[in-house]
């Protein structure tokens, strides 16, 4: 009996404690500044750390607190007008250049496959394994350079994105990888079908595109990048469901 009143007498204890955490969130809650929200929709979410702070948000948030609004490098002087009008600020004399949109470009025979680019990388752009080729996808890729100072080979380039995807097969220079993974049109690599970093991403038929949904829920996370898999597998997904609906 003694057990039974113990159990109730924590069970209540547990009820009263929830209920006071549950208050004091809706007490002490941060309301978020919708300004912020504004400002960071504006922003290019390239992550490169150029303005001084480590990322877009971070910078957003110091421009609803007064900071300079001509400090992203990626986003221009159009961006400094856009930031501008919103703020209801003056757009400051001096003006940024216009940014050049490039994209990152690994060199193939060159890559060994150390991850750092991968651990660098702040949009999930680049797929690969330890000690295997390394590949970038240029439909993610913001330009912003991180990845080129971490590579110990230094074997990535940084290019002026092409207008048309297809132009990156032009770039690229057939090879073999030193531990044995051909570049081709899909490359496995610990059975990760990794899609050519310089290839269209519709041009991947049906069944490549379910092996890349497979592969997301079965392969070892640090092994690759999951979460640039999962992208790819639904934007595939979505690109050939509206090739169907098309050609109905």
């Amino acid at each position: 009996m003694l057990i039974v009143w113990i159990s109730i007498i924590f069970a209540i204890l547990a009820i009263v404690v929830g209920v006071i955490i549950t208050i004091a969130q809706k007490i002490f809650a941060v309301k978020e500044d919708p300004i912020v929200e504004k400002i960071d929709n504006l922003l290019p979410q390239t992550q490169c750390g150029q303005c001084g702070y480590p990322g877009c948000l971070p910078y957003a948030q110091a421009l609803a607190d007064g900071d300079e609004i001509n400090k992203c490098i990626p986003g221009g002087q159009d961006l400094v007008v856009k930031l501008a009008e919103l703020l209801d600020r003056e757009v400051p004399a001096e003006q940024l250049e216009e940014p050049e949109d490039l994209v990152a470009i690994i060199r193939e025979q060159d890559c060994i496959g150390c991850l750092h680019c991968i651990e660098a990388c702040p949009v999930d752009a680049i797929i690969g394994a330890k000690k295997l080729l390394h590949v970038i996808i240029p439909d993610y890729c913001t330009g912003c350079k991180l990845c080129v100072d971490p590579c110990p080979v230094k074997c990535i380039d940084m290019i002026p994105r092409p207008k048309e995807i297809n132009k990156y097969s032009k770039i690229r220079t057939e090879s073999n990888f030193p531990k044995g993974v051909t570049a081709s049109s899909l490359i496995k690599v610990n059975n990760l079908p990794a899609h050519d970093s310089y290839l269209n991403l519709n041009n991947l038929n049906p069944e490549q595109a379910q092996e890349l949904s497979n592969a997301s829920a079965t392969s070892n996370s640090q092994s690759y990048n999951s979460k640039l898999v999962a992208r790819l597998a639904a934007k595939i997904a979505q690109a050939q469901e509206e090739n169907s609906k098309s050609d109905n």
